[in-house]
């Protein structure tokens, strides 16, 4: 079974490389491909540790491992900047990345100076930077879910979702599986591990090589498309669309057009917290996915959040502009179920905090 471990995790590792090597050569100018760049080199790292002939106990090993414990934090700033639409990376994450290694860098040092822990050393040094990974990971496989909701590009919600998701799967089942091999090579009084061990790696193993190698196939399918995987959603003017001479064009192509602009000019349904585009598809009694593919393809959105930020965001700039209204009250009123998220949108679109725009003359 070690050899069959050891074979697949070869095989993973050229699935890897091929993939580092394409996403740099092609997509390296995207922010995201680069984090994906990264992220393989990371995966790499940690298959490459567990060979039997890597094992030199020195700097090679030290390398890898500090390597390999960048996979969970860098899964988690690519699924931040895929998703999030944002230049910037959340300062809960940097904080908690921050403490992860801090509290990784005193276990070395304990190590390397043969300082005989104690059970509050263990939880520390060991127990909590494995729940933050931890906790991040599962983030991961939530923005994948959530994402894959208000992703509007057939492309992307088909391929780089799962991508995610199932890579974020398999990251808490490692970081599981590093917890208990430490709390058995530590507490443990037998010699050896278990056999169920060798068992796991295997697992392991198999699934990052079909994982990597179904990412590969599928980013060869597209071809010149595969840099949409990576592109974030761009700023969209509808009143190109929706108030334009093309306007009667597009209402004799496809009706719908219309009908989403009545909805959401005239009815407000933007104002509704948590609507969805689900939620948009019954009310219109729609298919989903066309309403998903004519936003996409007419309207020119990416994502559906992009969609309603714009609505909410158009209103509350009024508002701003023409009352004394508190922010926050405004925020609610257009369909925010927070301030911090009103901020974040506004700040997107007009270049400045809404605090900023109402002041501004």
């Amino acid at each position: 079974m070690a050899g069959a471990s050891t074979f697949l995790s070869i095989l993973a590792i050229s699935q890897l490389a091929f993939l580092a090597l394409y996403t740099y050569t092609n997509m390296r100018s995207h922010r995201v491909a680069r984090l994906v760049f990264l992220f393989t080199i990371c995966l790499a790292s940690f298959l490459l540790a567990r060979l039997p002939f890597i094992d030199d106990g020195g700097l090679v090993n030290s390398t890898l491992g500090a390597l390999a414990s960048l996979t969970p934090a860098v899964l988690w700033v690519f699924a931040v900047s895929l998703f999030m639409d944002d230049e910037r990376i959340p300062g809960y994450g940097l904080g908690l990345i921050v403490l992860y290694f801090s509290l990784q860098t005193i276990g070395i040092a304990l190590s390397y100076l043969a300082v005989e822990r104690g059970r509050l050393a263990y939880v520390l040094v060991e127990l909590v930077p494995m729940f933050i990974m931890l906790g991040l990971s599962v983030h991961v496989i939530y923005m994948g879910m959530e994402g894959r909701m208000a992703d509007l590009v057939e492309e992307r919600r088909r391929i780089r979702m799962p991508f995610v998701i199932i890579m974020g799967i398999v990251i808490v089942f490692v970081l599981l599986f590093g917890a208990m091999v430490t709390f058995v090579n530590v507490y443990s009084q037998a010699e050896g591990e278990p056999a169920i061990f060798e068992f796991i790696r295997l697992i392991i193993s198999i699934a990052i090589f079909l994982w990597t190698l179904l990412l590969n196939l599928s980013l060869f399918s597209l071809r010149n498309e595969s840099a949409l995987l990576f592109e974030n959603a761009p700023n969209v003017d509808v009143d190109k669309v929706y108030h334009s001479k093309q306007e009667e064009k597009l209402n004799r192509e496809d009706p719908l057009i219309e009908r989403i602009r009545i909805a959401m000019e005239d009815e407000q349904r933007y104002r509704e917290t948590g609507f969805t585009i689900t939620g948009l598809a019954a009310e219109l009694s729609v298919p989903e996915q066309r309403l998903r593919t004519t936003i996409n393809k007419k309207l020119g959105f990416r994502n559906f959040n992009q969609f309603l930020n714009y609505y909410r965001v158009l209103e509350a700039a009024e508002k701003l502009s023409n009352s004394e209204d508190p922010i926050g009250n405004i925020a609610m009123e257009v369909g925010y179920n927070s301030l911090s998220s009103f901020n974040k949108a506004f700040r997107e679109s007009h270049g400045m905090p809404p605090r900023q725009w109402r002041s501004r003359e």
